[in-house]
């Protein structure tokens, strides 16, 4: 119940949470990008292979749609997640940014030590704060968003009870992340 109370209260924030007279993002010349493409350098490190593309709805919104595999290895299992992103990037001022991410994904979880696959369905979500750097390398536009990420499972899906064991004593993860992105 706590989790669904800071869940809506992070989403206020995010949706409403801004005041008049704010300065808007840089931009480094007449032309406004609408569109970018993101990576994240990390991903071998988390083994969460991500590609998320953003359109900005106006300077300080963008919508996100992405795709992601998880390939996480645990005690006693991995994961195997083909996942769908599907988030929201609200920018307060200059490139300081929150984020809100739903991660639906189908997972054929294996357990090593039973020998078998757990598929079903799960999704998780993820908040996040960040800074987004705009620059260009030579004409190309660019951006580098370091970002901290909180997150937790709001359907866990098909697991066993190996790897509820293994979570349930932190139910909530946060990393640092960053990602790069090409402005279209």
């Amino acid at each position: 119940m706590i989790r669904i109370l800071a869940a809506n209260a992070c989403l206020s924030i995010l949706i409403f949470g801004t005041a008049n007279g704010q300065v808007e993002r840089p931009k480094h010349d007449i032309k406004e990008y609408k569109h970018s493409i993101e990576i994240s350098p990390m991903s071998p490190v988390f083994k969460i292979y991500a590609i998320q593309y953003n359109y900005s709805i106006t300077p300080k919104n963008e919508l996100m749609l992405g795709f992601a595999y998880a390939n996480i290895k645990y005690d006693k299992g991995r994961s195997h997640a083909p996942t769908l992103i599907l988030g929201y990037r609200r920018f307060f001022w200059k490139g300081i940014h929150l984020e809100y991410q739903l991660w639906p994904a189908y997972n054929d979880y294996f357990e090593t030590t039973e020998r078998k696959y757990y598929s079903g369905f799960e999704l998780w979500n993820e908040f996040r704060t960040g800074y987004q750097f705009d620059f260009k390398m030579g004409d190309i536009p660019m951006t580098v968003t370091p970002q901290l990420l909180c997150g937790f499972g709001l359907c866990p899906g098909n697991k066993p009870e190996s790897f509820i064991q293994n979570t349930k004593d932190e139910p909530v993860f946060i990393y640092p992340n960053v990602f790069i992105g090409l402005k279209l």
